[in-house]
């Protein structure tokens, strides 16, 4: 059982859009596909709001989200107490306390050891979907989510550090199985490098994702998309540090411990798969997940 247990009446009480009876569909579907774990409604509430709503999208998004997450587990199966501990001190990946005006979650992630020898982009990778996971299923639905890199402080070293495999897989789930709606993707205080990581990072991209992505040299075109006032003090923003705020994540997330142990078992049984195909079981291509 899910570690956290959220008020469904609540859920469909903020959104008149999500249907009972399509989330109904969606469980005797789920119950019927032998090879998926089950999940819980509010989780399947997550996914059919991602989705826009659709039934068949969500359908595709939760099997390629239970899929990609099962074969490539090493991309997104959670750090230990210890790991997570060490990594933190390296990089802040924190969901900000306050949202956007139009009531976008922002995911900053900043580098906070700046030696290119600590930084671990297979690992800090696995933290940022632990910090995304834990925040999805305690705050989701969202209106959509703002992710933000401060790339202060990045160097070629740490370029030279990307594991290409992690990041495929990575932004592949990003694309096609997250169960959140993307708005934007921000690099600020753009440093030389950035031209040269945005160029890696393109050829994994389908045009909507690439479309939102930003790069910012200076902090004021940012403000035209996050306002200071959903920011830490260092953007020149209203809220706490982003020393504090990583120390509050790093608690929060060890209290919550359990859930990502629960939540790594969300995995497939490919020997219990009722239809063969090329896309994880699904006649015909994925359809990826509509952005706006």
């Amino acid at each position: 059982m899910c570690p956290i247990m959220r008020d469904v009446d609540e859920i469909y009480a903020k959104d008149k859009r999500i249907k009972r009876e399509d989330v109904r569909i969606l469980k005797e579907w789920l119950q019927k596909q032998e090879h998926l774990p089950q999940l819980t409604e509010s989780q399947i509430i997550i996914f059919l709001h991602s989705c826009f709503y659709s039934i068949e999208q969500t359908k595709t998004n939760i099997d390629h989200f239970c899929s990609r997450r099962s074969l490539y587990h090493y991309c997104f199966r959670h750090l230990d107490e210890e790991e997570l501990r060490t990594n933190s001190s390296v990089a802040f990946i924190g969901v900000l306390p306050k949202p956007t005006p139009q009531g976008y979650a922002i995911l900053l992630s900043k580098l906070v050891d700046l030696a290119p020898e600590k930084y671990d982009f297979a690992k800090l990778t696995r933290m940022l979907d632990m910090v995304a996971s834990l925040y999805v299923n305690e705050h989701a639905p969202l209106e959509g989510v703002v992710i933000v890199y401060d790339t202060k402080g990045c160097s070629l070293g740490h370029v030279t550090r990307l594991n290409f495999d992690v990041m495929k897989h990575s932004t592949d789930q990003l694309r096609d199985g997250t169960p959140v709606r993307i708005k934007g993707i921000h690099f600020i205080n753009a440093m030389p490098v950035v031209d040269k990581l945005v160029g890696l990072v393109k050829p994994f991209l389908n045009d909507e994702l690439y479309s939102l992505m930003n790069v910012h040299s200076s902090l004021n075109t940012f403000y035209k998309y996050v306002p200071q006032e959903c920011l830490p003090e260092e953007y020149g923003g209203d809220l706490p540090s982003c020393q504090s705020l990583r120390e509050e994540n790093l608690s929060h997330m060890l209290n919550n411990y359990a859930f990502f142990e629960w939540h790594d078992s969300l995995l497939v049984d490919e020997s219990r798969r009722l239809k063969k195909s090329t896309s994880f079981g699904i006649d015909g291509t994925f359809k990826t997940l509509e952005i706006d």
